[in-house]
């Protein structure tokens, strides 16, 4: 595939914009606590991007699986959020966005470790 400056801006965007939110998350939690930084981040990203997602054929289907779905917005979104919001009044920007990159790491070390997850071997 064939690497245009397009691919290499939208990378550069990409990269811009996820660096950011830590830099934003801690300065606004200097002026708000945690919980309502989450609140509302999670509260734009539904109006904004909900009806993007989901049509009503499919929101019926979904009903029936809404429970679990909160379960795994909170494992997933809400807790990450919030745990990086409230780390970020004592930690720099940068220290967070090294902390979330680490992420893949704790994965498969609580994988390894919690679920006896066999690793592929890179022979």
């Amino acid at each position: 595939m064939k690497t245009t400056i397009i691919n290499w801006l939208l990378v550069l965007f990409v990269s811009l914009s996820w660096g950011a939110s830590y830099m934003f998350t801690r300065i606004v939690v200097e002026e708000m606590p945690p919980s309502h930084l989450v609140s509302i981040r999670l509260l734009l990203a539904a109006l904004l991007l909900g009806p993007l997602f989901i049509n009503k054929e499919e929101f019926l289907k979904m009903s029936k699986v809404i429970p679990s779905l909160i379960l795994l917005g909170i494992i997933n979104a809400a807790l990450p959020f919030f745990l990086f919001a409230w780390s970020a009044q004592e930690l720099t920007a940068g220290m967070l966005s090294i902390l979330n990159g680490t992420s893949p790491l704790f994965a498969l070390i609580i994988a390894i470790a919690l679920f006896r997850q066999n690793t592929p071997s890179f022979k």
